[in-house]
């Protein structure tokens, strides 16, 4: 559903998701998501092409007739704790 949503952004990059029960979080690549990931660092031109991604696949989610796919209680992923 994620996937299909993020389909029509393919030629600007987006790679577009990839299903997964898992609970884990993920890491940093490289400077960004850092203490070194500051204001001044912002392309502008990215922060304005994730934003418009971002709201068009939100807005394609909530916009759906069926609801999301939950997971059963059986098949809920255990917690992952976070690392310190």
């Amino acid at each position: 559903m994620v996937r299909a949503a993020l389909a029509p952004f393919q030629d600007l990059g987006v790679a577009g998701a990839v299903p997964s029960t898992s609970r884990a979080v993920g890491g940093t690549d490289g400077t960004w998501h850092t203490n070194l990931d500051t204001y001044e660092r912002i392309v502008p031109e990215d922060a304005r092409q994730a934003a418009t991604v971002i709201a068009a696949a939100v807005w394609h989610v909530v916009n759906r007739e069926q609801m999301l796919p939950r997971f059963t209680k059986e098949q809920m992923p255990p917690s992952v704790a976070a690392p310190r």
